[in-house]
Protein backbone atom coordinates (compact mmCIF):
# COMPACT_ATOMS: atom_id res chain seq x y z
CA UNK A 1 0.00 0.00 0.00
CA UNK A 2 1.46 3.55 -1.00
CA UNK A 3 1.90 5.70 1.56
CA UNK A 4 -0.13 9.14 1.63
CA UNK A 5 0.94 12.34 -0.72
CA UNK A 6 0.72 15.40 -0.73
CA UNK A 7 2.53 17.00 -4.03
CA UNK A 8 5.48 15.60 -4.15
CA UNK A 9 6.06 14.94 -0.33
CA UNK A 10 5.17 11.54 1.80
CA UNK A 11 2.82 12.71 4.93
CA UNK A 12 5.32 12.22 7.29
CA UNK A 13 7.78 14.32 5.11
CA UNK A 14 5.42 16.89 5.83
CA UNK A 15 5.18 17.34 9.07
CA UNK A 16 8.51 18.78 10.29
CA UNK A 17 7.59 21.88 7.86
CA UNK A 18 4.07 22.00 8.49
CA UNK A 19 4.90 22.66 12.54
CA UNK A 20 7.58 24.70 12.31
CA UNK A 21 5.52 27.16 9.62
CA UNK A 22 2.25 27.04 12.24
CA UNK A 23 5.23 28.02 14.86
CA UNK A 24 6.41 30.86 13.12
CA UNK A 25 2.68 32.09 11.97
CA UNK A 26 1.69 32.26 15.87
CA UNK A 27 5.05 33.76 16.94
CA UNK A 28 4.72 36.35 14.26
CA UNK A 29 7.57 35.15 12.52
CA UNK A 30 6.47 33.09 9.21
CA UNK A 31 9.74 33.33 7.16
CA UNK A 32 11.59 32.39 9.62
CA UNK A 33 9.46 29.46 10.58
CA UNK A 34 9.22 28.35 6.97
CA UNK A 35 12.74 28.65 6.79
CA UNK A 36 13.62 26.65 9.98
CA UNK A 37 10.51 23.90 8.47
CA UNK A 38 12.31 23.54 5.12
CA UNK A 39 15.38 22.80 6.59
CA UNK A 40 14.31 20.26 9.47
CA UNK A 41 12.15 18.50 6.29
CA UNK A 42 15.45 18.24 4.23
CA UNK A 43 17.36 17.00 7.36
CA UNK A 44 14.19 14.17 7.94
CA UNK A 45 14.55 13.42 3.97
CA UNK A 46 18.32 12.76 4.32
CA UNK A 47 18.21 10.88 7.20
CA UNK A 48 15.24 8.85 6.37
CA UNK A 49 16.41 7.97 2.53
CA UNK A 50 20.15 7.32 3.61
CA UNK A 51 20.41 5.89 6.96
CA UNK A 52 18.68 2.47 8.18
CA UNK A 53 15.34 2.03 8.61
CA UNK A 54 14.22 2.06 11.93
CA UNK A 55 16.92 4.63 12.70
CA UNK A 56 14.47 7.91 13.64
CA UNK A 57 12.38 5.22 15.77
CA UNK A 58 15.98 4.49 17.92
CA UNK A 59 16.77 8.26 18.08
CA UNK A 60 13.83 8.54 19.77
CA UNK A 61 14.56 5.87 21.80
CA UNK A 62 18.12 7.49 22.57
CA UNK A 63 16.47 10.78 23.41
CA UNK A 64 14.10 9.51 26.05
CA UNK A 65 11.07 10.54 23.61
CA UNK A 66 9.96 7.61 23.12
CA UNK A 67 9.71 4.07 24.86
CA UNK A 68 10.53 0.67 22.82
CA UNK A 69 8.27 -2.20 24.94
CA UNK A 70 9.91 -5.05 26.21
CA UNK A 71 13.16 -2.77 26.29
CA UNK A 72 14.36 -1.20 29.46
CA UNK A 73 14.73 2.44 29.54
CA UNK A 74 17.92 4.24 27.62
CA UNK A 75 18.98 5.86 31.21
CA UNK A 76 19.43 2.05 32.99
CA UNK A 77 22.86 1.20 34.22
CA UNK A 78 22.05 -2.44 35.51
CA UNK A 79 20.04 -4.99 34.22
CA UNK A 80 18.00 -8.01 36.58
CA UNK A 81 16.30 -10.82 34.71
Amino acid sequence: MAPIQFLWWEADEMIPFLAFSLIGLFGKQVILGVSAGILFQRIFIYSKGRLSEGFLFHLGYFLGLKEIKGYPSYLAERFWE
